[in-house]
């Protein structure tokens, strides 16, 4: 062999190796690429799954958690390292979940797919419905091998449909109110010009029964006449006419009292009754406080004496007038609750004061009472939905946090608490004199 065809052979050697080295680079710059490709959307993936807004949560087939996003935790209430490990049962109710756990089973290995809602228990113990998708994945033999689960939080939409619920149901009391006041305004305009029309008639024959008096005095001593003069005296005698004369122009005072009573309330309820989409107007918000004591008198006048201090200076305010009748009669039937609920039946009546003044670029309205008050604990929660102090029955705990809604959301305002357990509640209404969007402002 010689020195050429051993240097030629060398030759094809090291050209090779150099081919094989450069294609083992082309190889790992390959997997390098791909490797990093893979972490990049892996990464992507992981944010984009921390960024929905849902609750995820990954199990085995045995329905042990593997792994749960942001959104879980933070609907959920407890860290991620809590959660993986557990199962499902972790933040459900035992007896509700073991009763619910066969059927998700069922329908996952016939479906693949589990759609239902339940109420999930948070790690500080407060408790939110749920709507759950629960999907399976199996591999070729079919076995499960992994549980996607999908929460997604119904608190706000159940907040939403009940307001809506609520503004659907007051529309149709309002209509219905509405109906009855027209209704009612009819007949009562015929008996207050029928009680009108008797006020006058009685005031004619009290002059007509004096001359009659006048005329038997003067006859009395005429023999002829005397039979007659006694038939008179006895009917006087009879029907009491004297009395009469003191008290039918008081019942007639009374009735036509009692007619303008009512129309004062008809025309109340007939303000209160308007549609729920009236819109932002110029407001009198006196009248309103007016409007509102009128409507709920029911509800005071046995437990509480109500005063009011009204600014007759008080400016026209934009603002949706059937929200804010709505915010007013609910914050003083409230106090006329809770002062009823704090006291016995011997007990004297307790206070209600309202209040109204303007000063600078606000308006502001105060309902007061020397009721219980409200404890250190529960003032920062009175807003809250669903938040009730009263016994069940006597209220879902919605009514204020509607008001701070309507004043702070929908008007720009502020509607605060001022309070002490104790020593009565007052609530505090700030509207602003002209429509602007105003940052809400959270007492």
């Amino acid at each position: 062999m010689t020195l050429g065809y051993v240097n030629a052979l060398l030759m094809v050697a090291l050209a090779g190796m150099i081919l094989l080295s450069w294609r083992i680079r082309r190889l790992l710059q390959r997997e390098a690429g791909a490797r990093l490709h893979a972490e990049r959307m892996i990464r992507r993936h992981g944010i984009m799954f921390n960024t929905i807004a849902d609750a995820v949560i990954i199990m085995n087939g045995e329905t042990i958690i593997k792994d749960a996003i942001t959104a879980a935790t933070d609907m959920l209430g407890y860290t991620r390292e809590e959660l993986i490990g557990q199962r499902p049962e972790f933040w459900q109710d035992p007896e509700e979940s073991a009763r619910r756990y066969p059927r998700v089973m069922a329908e996952l290995a016939e479906r693949g797919e589990w759609v239902g809602e339940y109420t999930a228990r948070r790690k500080d113990g407060t408790r939110r419905p749920v709507e759950s998708r629960v999907r399976s994945i199996s591999d070729a033999d079919g076995r499960v091998i992994q549980i996607i689960a999908i929460l997604r939080d119904r608190s706000e939409q159940r907040r939403l449909e009940l307001q809506l619920l609520r503004a659907q149901k007051l529309d149709a009391i309002g209509s219905l109110g509405a109906g009855i006041a027209h209704e009612i305004n009819t007949p009562l305009q015929y008996v207050a010009d029928n009680m009108q029309f008797l006020d006058d008639g009685l005031h004619s024959l009290r002059s007509v029964i004096r001359e009659g008096e006048l005329l038997a005095a003067a006859v009395r001593a005429d023999p002829a006449l005397a039979p007659a003069v006694t038939a008179f005296d006895e009917a006087v005698r009879e029907i009491d006419l004297d009395y009469l004369d003191m008290q039918l122009p008081d019942a007639a005072n009374h009735a036509r009292e009692g007619c303008a009573r009512v129309r004062e309330i008809v025309r109340a309820l007939t303000r209160f009754a308007k549609p729920l989409s009236a819109g932002k107007s110029l407001t009198d918000l006196n009248a309103s406080i007016r409007d509102a004591l009128t409507v709920c008198r029911n509800e005071w006048k046995t437990v509480a004496n109500v005063t009011t201090d009204l600014d007759a200076t008080l400016p026209l305010v934009p603002s949706d007038s059937v929200e804010i009748n709505q915010v007013l009669l609910n914050l003083i039937v409230n106090a006329a609750q809770a002062l009823a609920a704090s006291r016995g039946a011997a007990a004297p009546m307790g206070r209600i004061a309202i209040s109204s003044r303007h000063d600078g670029d606000w308006v502001e309205i105060r309902v007061a009472d020397d009721g219980p008050g409200i404890s250190a604990e529960n003032q920062s929660r009175v807003f809250d939905p669903f938040f009730t102090t009263r016994e069940p029955g006597m209220g879902v705990g919605h009514g204020l946090s509607l008001a701070h809604v309507s004043i702070v959301d929908n008007h720009g305002g502020r509607l605060s608490l001022e309070s002490a357990e104790g020593e009565g509640a007052t609530f505090v209404i700030q509207l602003p004199k002209r429509s602007h969007e105003a940052q809400p402002e959270v007492a």
